[in-house]
């Protein structure tokens, strides 16, 4: 979440050719979720109860069974939308140990801050 009193975020990037042209061509590399290495990243999970529950109280009519398959659709339209567009990952800080041996290949990464002012 963006605090009301900040003003950049920061990208961590591995230094190789598409780290040097996203800087110099200004654009930005997504990926696609689909390739990512953490197994838990892009899974969805939906507390079923609680929607249900949520879904009661705007519709007293609505069916569990109902409540679970406008879930799935959801969840699926959502997998297609980040597949379509990507994903574009910033952080609040550019001195994250973990964040710097992540990206390190052969000694060498950067960050770069994405700033924007009100």
């Amino acid at each position: 979440m963006i605090r009301p009193d900040q003003n950049q975020l920061y990208k961590y990037k591995e230094f190789n050719e598409y780290s040097i042209s996203s800087l110099t061509d200004e654009v930005i590399w997504v990926s696609d979720p689909r390739t990512l290495n953490d197994p838990f990243e892009f899974t969805f999970h939906i507390e079923s109860d609680l929607s249900y529950n949520v879904a009661r109280r705007k519709n007293a009519s609505i069916t569990k069974a109902n409540c679970l398959q406008k879930q799935d659709e959801l969840i699926e339209k959502i997998k297609t939308e980040f597949i379509t567009g990507g994903i574009f990952c910033l952080t609040e800080s550019n001195n994250i140990s973990l964040m710097w041996s992540h990206y390190r290949r052969k000694r060498l990464s950067i960050t770069s801050a994405i700033m924007w002012t009100s």
